[in-house]
């Protein structure tokens, strides 16, 4: 899977299923910011930091870092929904500009 169709897939996922907090999915199936990239994977959410290229995790760092000052994951668990789904669209529109689209 291309970068851009992972993070439009991944920011898709946690539009629908996120906010879980303190964990990659709640008991109630919702997902974070990186438990959301491995549903679009099709791989287990718990797993998802230890299994996704660590390239992939950085797209969403750098970015939770520029915009944050922190990392994706306190995003997630700190500022919440809104804050990720920003994140998500910045790293996109990083990844469009990349790619020259």
């Amino acid at each position: 899977m291309k970068d851009l169709e992972l993070f439009t897939k991944a920011r898709e996922v946690y539009e629908k299923i996120g906010y879980a907090k303190g964990d990659y999915v709640d008991a109630d199936g919702n997902v974070c910011a990186l438990g959301a990239l491995g549903i679009a994977l099709n791989i287990n959410p718990i797993l998802s930091y230890v299994m996704i290229d660590q390239r992939i995790c950085d797209y969403l760092n750098d970015e939770a870092h520029a915009l944050y000052g922190d990392a994706i994951a306190e995003v997630n668990d700190k500022m919440g929904r809104d804050a990720v789904l920003h994140v998500y669209d910045n790293v996109i529109k990083r990844v469009e500009h990349d790619n020259g689209k």
